[in-house]
């Protein structure tokens, strides 16, 4: 999944911010880097902490004003599990000791939902509106699965995180309680009623 991470940088007042040893005109570079997964670190060997190896996925610059400024990084496409980095200011200042932050990330699997829509047109759009990469791309929030109205009479929800119903043309006598009870033990439902 791509996730965009909104970094709000403060700097202080005072002699040893970066606002006070830098001019308005000049810029401060903002990166954001992510440890190498699976090495087993970080750990702490003769009094010093050993992190594993790191790459830059995105670098910004950043004009220094006082009050702070806000910056804009973006992770690539991540594989399914938890992913730790740093966000960092590059340029060494007089106070170096809070250049550096951590942050950890957890992308988790695309999410199983279960669309109930009888028209193939319908059907189309709702897939671009959920998934606009495209059903196999790595990035997709969802894994979607189609069904027709008159298909819920048969069909098992177990499984699903939400049920999403548009203009059913159809809805099988027994399939509102089973809906019902698939929503009170914790299930999502969302049903757009249509002219059909």
């Amino acid at each position: 999944a791509t996730s965009t991470v909104s970094v709000v940088v403060d700097f202080e007042d005072g002699p040893t911010s970066p606002a006070a040893t830098k001019s308005s005109d000049e810029a401060t570079t903002i990166q954001m880097r992510l440890f190498s997964p699976g090495s087993g670190l970080p750990v702490y060997r003769d009094d010093v902490v050993v992190y594993p190896s790191t790459r830059t996925v995105d670098r910004q610059s950043v004009r220094l004003v006082e009050g702070g400024a806000q910056v804009f990084l973006t992770l690539p496409p991540l594989p399914v599990g938890y992913h730790h980095g740093t966000i960092e200011i590059v340029e060494p200042d007089a106070m170096s000791l809070d250049n550096v932050r951590y942050f950890t990330v957890h992308v988790a699997e695309p999410r199983r939902v279960l669309v109930v829509v009888d028209d193939p047109d319908e059907r189309k759009i709702i897939s671009l509106m959920l998934n606009p990469r495209g059903e196999e791309d790595p990035r997709r929030e969802y894994d979607l699965e189609f069904a027709t109205s008159s298909s819920l009479q048969d069909r098992s929800f177990e499984g699903y995180e939400a049920i999403g119903i548009f203009n059913p043309t159809l809805l099988v006598p027994l399939a509102p309680d089973r809906l019902g009870n698939w929503v009170r033990a914790g299930g999502k439902l969302f049903v757009a009623l249509g002219p059909d």
